[in-house]
């Protein structure tokens, strides 16, 4: 069973030059799986902060040594915030990346990256008319690997690691392994930059297919169990993915503020980046009761004016809608909420006969007078995401819930972020992560 961890994601222009004056040392070592030193391998840095107060982003770029060690002098400014973004992307090695964060001004402790040698993969760019084509650039972008953990290299691809193909329209990729989920970047002849997904094959001697048209991820919407009122959206699966052998995975997404179709663009864009293989995303469509409705997702215990079904029984019948479009592995069942739709998710978690497995909450009131008894949260993974700085929903709230919860036994995640109520940064990386963590707990 796979575990979707985030490992880290950089993001690389050309490389920047940064006093050592005042800054932090990066120090990245390289090892391979018997832990002895790779001497050689290209590191990439990305470091994130806010001297001054004001946003910066920074890249540097270097190579281990005979220890297995680069050393990137001064890149971390001093009397701020940072973040670090670390990649070592060397052919005949596996991709691998890593996140680190400090949210107090600190020293960056070394970052250690462990690779194994990879497998060949061979990819067969082609045209339109299924014809071989030649001079398209490939390179690896991401990895998520046997267990889960995601190692991720975004923007342009550097000409250190961009192979091209023949013209059997054949190039060979050496950074991944048989069975990953793998991302790499391809740009045909006259064309630009963009990212291809697929499940590196397990037998040998196969070729992926790469087209010149980007095959589409399925997005359709649907009316659960044949209601109007029920109105939901179902994304996947991506592009290049195999149904997992006990069924897709299906995130639910309950969007906050009115709950809205106006959320479709936003959730459709973060399916490519929040989950990766064997997951498929359920958006659902807060009905409208009444002008003067006060709560978006009104559930048995909070009930409206006018309402002919509660939110509880919306997931179920979405569930089921989803069982019918493709196979459903009922144990990886995750709903998202956020601000409005939180109170409804935390009404779930306590529901005995609910159908959602685990929960990721972020910027959410807690009400446990709406709630059954959180000991019938057993067994559901819950994820709290909250700003401090959160002037809508004070995280006092969320902090009350996260107590009470831990204190009836309940298996909590919880993170904070910068930027108060909303969207944006830091927030959607924490996002990102939490549905990897829900994700591990339900193997």
């Amino acid at each position: 069973m796979r575990r979707w961890l985030v490992a880290g994601i950089l993001t690389f222009g050309a490389p920047a030059v940064v006093s050592a004056a005042g800054g932090g040392d990066v120090v990245v070592s390289v090892a391979g799986p018997d832990k002895g030193a790779v001497n050689g391998v290209p590191v990439y840095v990305g470091v994130k902060a806010w001297p001054g107060g004001k946003f910066r982003f920074t890249n540097h770029e270097s190579k281990t040594d005979a220890k297995g060690r680069a050393t990137l002098a001064g890149v971390v400014p001093g009397g701020t915030r940072y973040g670090v973004y670390t990649a070592a992307v060397a052919p005949g090695w596996t991709l691998a990346s890593r996140y680190v964060w400090s949210g107090t001004p600190q020293p960056s402790k070394p970052i250690d990256l462990v690779v194994a040698p990879a497998t060949p993969i061979r990819l067969r760019c082609l045209d339109a008319a299924g014809k071989p084509i030649a001079g398209v650039g490939v390179a690896p972008s991401m990895r998520a690997d046997g267990d889960g953990v995601r190692h991720t290299v975004s923007g342009a691809p550097r000409d250190a690691f961009v192979a091209t193909s023949g013209v059997d329209g054949i190039v060979t990729l050496t950074y991944f392994l048989a069975g990953d989920w793998v991302g790499v970047n391809v740009r045909f002849p006259g064309g630009s930059w963009e990212e291809r997904t697929f499940l590196a094959p397990t037998a040998k001697d196969v070729i992926v297919d790469l087209p010149a048209t980007a095959p589409k991820t399925p997005d359709r919407e649907l009316s659960a169990g044949g209601d109007a009122a029920k109105r939901m959206f179902l994304t996947g699966p991506k592009a290049g993915d195999v149904e997992p052998p006990l069924g897709w995975g299906v995130v639910l997404v309950l969007p906050g503020g009115d709950g809205s179709d106006k959320f479709r663009k936003w959730v459709r864009d973060h399916y490519e980046d929040w989950v990766d293989a064997g997951w498929v995303w359920a958006q659902l469509v807060a009905p409208k009761w009444s002008q003067d409705q006060d709560i978006v997702w009104p559930t048995e215990n909070s009930k409206v004016a006018q309402m002919k079904f509660t939110t509880e029984e919306f997931v179920a019948t979405a569930v089921e809608e989803t069982a019918k479009q493709m196979k459903v592995d009922r144990r990886r069942i995750v709903a998202v909420s956020w601000s409005s739709s939180g109170p409804a998710c935390w009404r779930m978690l306590t529901e005995k006969g609910s159908p959602v497995a685990a929960h990721l909450i972020a910027m959410s009131v807690y009400k446990p007078a709406e709630l059954e008894p959180l000991a019938n949260g057993k067994g559901r993974p819950l994820f709290l995401l909250h700003s401090p700085t959160d002037d809508t929903c004070p995280i006092a709230m969320a902090e009350k819930g996260r107590n009470a919860a831990r204190k009836a036994g309940l298996d909590v995640e919880w993170a904070t972020y910068e930027g108060g109520h909303g969207w944006g940064g830091e927030s959607e990386d924490e996002a990102r992560r939490a549905l990897h963590w829900l994700a591990s707990r339900l193997r």
